[in-house]
């Protein structure tokens, strides 16, 4: 669990010079996205154990981000934005509905998405959950999704999107790649930026926590449970009205 966001400089051998932490705000932070719109950066991280989705700016690139909108008032995972034909495109999942993928369409980056209409488009375990930003490849939009039906990250799977509008959604299941080996037992995330192919995997290994870290990474993921339990049960109390 990241309890803050690090970014990375890299040489052009992709080798890292450095790291050093751009937002630090004692809470759960991964499956970060860079936006590049309107001539500034962005970054779309998963902020769910904040109760709300939150898009950051730069402020001085590459090293200071402040948090700019939020998104959506709900604890969302493994968000991505796609812009296409003039509209921006959200595709999440929630912590209080398991495994189903939702979709926003909306004309703005930063204003509009709670009064943009939401689409569930896919509650299939096998590859609704994100595992990457959509990419385009020699005119074909692809979804990097997860295999969740037995673990978490069990395998990734890309998926051709057909069509992708403000009131439809269709994609095909092109194939499944699985990553695994003696000590990598998932993969959470795969994305692609120019030339360079990022793979985020899970590795077992032992190794001894102090007592701070772990009453840290416990609090964060209670956190995250009671913001989750919480939201769905004001949209149950709402239901009943």
């Amino acid at each position: 669990i990241a309890s803050c966001l690090v970014g990375s400089e890299m040489c052009i051998r992709d080798s890292i010079l450095s790291n050093k932490t751009i937002i630090d705000e004692k809470t759960h932070f991964s499956f970060p996205q860079i936006i590049h719109f309107d001539e500034r950066y962005y970054i779309l991280p998963e902020t769910c154990a904040k109760g709300r989705l939150s898009l950051y700016k730069c402020v001085k690139f590459p090293w200071e981000w402040k948090e700019e909108i939020v998104i959506l008032n709900e604890p969302c995972i493994d968000s991505v934005l796609y812009f296409n034909n003039n509209f921006w495109h959200l595709l999440y999942s929630k912590a209080s509905q398991g495994h189903k993928l939702f979709l926003r369409v909306n004309d703005k980056l930063k204003s509009g998405w709670e009064e943009s209409n939401e689409l569930l488009i896919n509650s299939n375990p096998y590859n609704s959950q994100n595992g990457g930003q959509l990419i385009d490849i020699k005119n074909e939009v692809y979804r990097i999704s997860q295999n969740c039906s037995k673990l978490y990250g069990e395998s990734i799977v890309i998926n051709k999107v057909d069509e992708l509008s403000c009131v439809n959604y269709n994609e095909t299941i092109i194939k499944e790649i699985s990553l695994k080996s003696r000590s990598v037992s998932c993969c959470h995330t795969l994305n692609r930026c120019g030339d360079i192919t990022l793979i985020d995997r899970r590795r077992e290994r032992l190794f001894l926590k102090s007592f701070s870290q772990i009453i840290q990474s416990l609090t964060i993921k209670l956190r995250a449970i009671t913001i989750a339990k919480n939201h769905s049960q004001s949209n149950r109390n709402s239901d009943n009205f």
